[in-house]
């Protein structure tokens, strides 16, 4: 592997633009990330987000303040009081709706690195993931240089480097299921396999190769079997249902991503599978607020509300 460098960095960011802000929380890793990305030749903006969930935020948002200063990097600095309790979804939520207004000024830079990816399929897989869970965090819209590199390997960097960051008490909380993942259920598993992270990872890249694969796969079938009008789309019934069950749901997910604003887990997808091979014409499936399912005769109807 690649040792841990600028031109890691460098390599990721320059073919895909000039301009770039980098998500900053004030840990380990995005301190690293900054550190790095100062040595390219771009432009950079800072981005810090407040969830205001423990006391210790106002310091850490002064902590990157200081930090953008010192690189005479420019910075936006955002707050909000999610408060204590606040759940990781309602977390990431409001991050993400932040970073999202910056995309004006760069593509977004984060410092998602192989652990984060490990973590984040066993959490797909607790909740019953589709194939596309087993490769999150691979994006078009988000550059993300450190994904190839460990938790320890940007550890080593930073000390290696001197670097200061904050951390984040909330990473030791187990009511996030994500800390709980870290802390106590990969542990557990490494007394049955010490390199369940790697074997993780092997299952990461395959999916990387193969998920491409089977979307072109889902795009021939569709070709044949469907034909959009207007806000609708139209499936030919008994060719949809000549499909195998494992196939009819994966058919379904990628039909309604390509068409529809929302996304859709299993269950939701099996209750629709269901109700296509037992309603009668004119029976409709109210699959979300924006999206309904009608039966026709000889065809399914997928339309916008």
């Amino acid at each position: 592997m690649t040792k841990l460098s600028t031109a890691v960095v460098r390599d990721e960011l320059l073919p895909k633009g000039s301009k770039f802000v980098l998500a900053i929380s004030g840990g380990v890793d995005s301190v690293t990330l900054l550190h790095l990305a100062s040595q390219v030749d771009a432009k950079f903006i800072i981005a810090h987000f407040d969830h205001g969930i423990h006391q210790e935020s106002q310091d850490t948002a002064r902590f990157v303040a200081g930090l953008a200063s010192s690189y005479g990097f420019e910075v936006f600095l955002e707050d909000t009081n999610l408060g204590p309790g606040a759940s990781e979804a309602s977390a990431r939520k409001a991050r993400l709706k932040f970073l999202d207004r910056l995309k004006q000024h760069g593509q977004i830079v984060t410092a998602h690195h192989k652990n984060d990816i490990v973590e984040t399929m066993m959490i797909n897989i607790l909740r019953g993931t589709g194939r596309k869970g087993l490769s999150s965090l691979k994006s078009d819209e988000t550059i993300r240089p450190l994904l190839s590199y460990s938790k320890q390997e940007i550890i080593d960097y930073a000390l290696k480097s001197k670097l200061e960051w904050h951390q984040d008490p909330t990473n030791h909380d187990q009511k996030y299921l994500r800390n709980r993942i870290r802390l106590s259920y990969l542990p557990m598993l490494r007394q049955e396999n010490p390199n369940i992270e790697a074997r993780l990872w092997d299952v990461y890249q395959k999916m990387l190769i193969l998920n491409p694969e089977i979307d072109d796969l889902l795009e021939n079938i569709c070709s044949k079997i469907c034909h959009k009008k207007e806000d609708e789309i139209n499936i030919n019934k008994n060719d949809f249902l000549n499909l195998a069950e494992p196939i009819r749901l994966e058919f379904l997910r990628h039909i309604l991503a390509k068409n529809t604003d929302s996304k859709y887990d299993r269950k939701q997808l099996t209750q629709l599978s269901k109700f296509i091979a037992t309603a009668s014409p004119r029976k409709l499936f109210p699959l979300s607020k924006s999206v309904e399912v009608m039966m026709q005769r000889d065809e399914i109807r997928i339309r916008n509300k």
